[in-house]
């Protein structure tokens, strides 16, 4: 009875990922006490890498959720890399005639680093109506 008591106070001790990943940086220090709001360690998940863009306002409505765009990566990627559309925000920001977008660049292999800045690699005229 004591064993299984222990074994239940063990438990409450172990982290458990929310998703599979890699330890980027461990936050904590070992013998310290922690309260649930500490942040013990970075995780990260780099098989998919989610990108952000402002997109000009003469493209709305003519991207397609769930196509595939090139972007042209900067360093240290250099290149062009396919990006899947995944969400577009239904509101226009007046001040810059952008609408927000968010892409997901396929990472499987893990040959692209986080972090590593893309632009959208087309102009309106590109795309057909």
């Amino acid at each position: 009875e004591r064993l299984a008591l222990e074994l239940a106070r063990l438990d409450t001790h172990s982290l458990r990922a929310p998703f599979a990943g890699q330890i980027l940086h461990v936050d904590a220090m070992p013998g310290a006490t922690l309260t649930r709001d500490d942040e013990l360690l970075t995780l990260v998940h780099l098989t998919e890498l989610e990108v952000e863009l402002h997109v000009p306002l003469e493209l709305y409505n003519q991207l397609d959720l769930g196509k595939s765009y090139p972007m042209l990566a900067g360093a240290p990627v250099n290149r062009t890399v396919t990006a899947r559309l995944d969400f577009v925000a239904p509101i226009v920001d007046a001040a810059t005639q952008t609408y927000r977008c968010t892409f997901t660049i396929d990472n499987q292999k893990l040959h692209l680093p986080a972090g590593f800045s893309v632009r959208l690699n087309m102009q309106p005229s590109m795309i057909s109506p």
